[in-house]
């Protein structure tokens, strides 16, 4: 989580424009406390600097709505909510491989097969403990499971050996090797650390083999001109 909170300020800062913002935008508080302050100090869209809100300054979060006055909401990892003027803010690229401070690896649900498997790979053991004591241990086509293979669950491995069936042989960083089911074992990929209930990623190859990004928006909010804010502040 404190990752969202140290991320970098974008190189070349884009300022959020109030009649372009989106609900689920991913934003930055301007670094400067004192221009940030006399921003949300000023004029009729004054938001005012409630105690607490130094902490963020500098910090990474998500475009909530627009309150009535004319400011921007923006909820922060931790969950705390905070209005600030529009200028006061920058936004930010949603996740890439280049923005890995707010991406997070997890076991890709992709079904591997022994026909997707090349020497020199790297896979992952699955981290479910039973699941992959059951896979190896089940069936003809099984590799079975000797003691010291608990050692490597959640670990990466290189493929030194594609076995005849559906076995396949890693060898570990400290030289040790071991065969394993087909389905004990998989690739990894990245997903947002924070605010998944706003986004949700894919990840594909272009006709390079590079990695992109397709982002979904929903459960948003629209965006509207407010009657009334529904949360404390302006």
């Amino acid at each position: 989580m404190d990752a969202w909170f140290h991320c970098a300020a974008p190189a070349v800062q884009k300022p959020v424009s109030i009649e372009q913002v989106a609900a689920g935008q991913y934003v930055y508080v301007l670094s400067d406390i004192e221009k940030v302050k006399k921003l949300c100090h000023s004029g009729a869209t004054q938001c005012g600097w409630p105690s607490g809100m130094s902490k963020y300054i500098g910090k990474c979060g998500i475009l909530l709505e627009r309150t009535k006055r004319g400011n921007v909401r923006v909820e922060f990892p931790d969950n705390v909510r905070y209005a600030w003027h529009p200028d006061a803010l920058s936004y930010l690229p949603p996740p890439t491989m280049s923005n890995a401070n707010v991406v997070e690896e997890v076991e890709s649900e992709i079904r591997l097969s022994v026909g997707m498997v090349k020497d020199g790979m790297k896979l992952f053991v699955r981290k479910d403990l039973d699941r992959v004591k059951d896979v190896c241990t089940r069936g003809g086509t099984s590799c079975g499971w000797v003691n010291g293979m608990e050692t490597y669950i959640g670990a990466e491995g290189v493929v030194v050996h594609v076995t005849s069936g559906s076995n396949v042989r890693l060898q570990f960083e400290d030289g040790s090797q071991f065969a394993w089911h087909i389905d004990a074992l998989c690739t990894k990929t990245v997903v947002p650390l924070r605010f998944e209930r706003y986004f949700s990623y894919r990840s594909d190859f272009d006709e390079n083999g590079i990695v992109f990004w397709i982002g979904t928006c929903g459960k948003t909010r629209p965006w509207q001109n407010p009657t009334e804010d529904p949360d404390s502040g302006v």
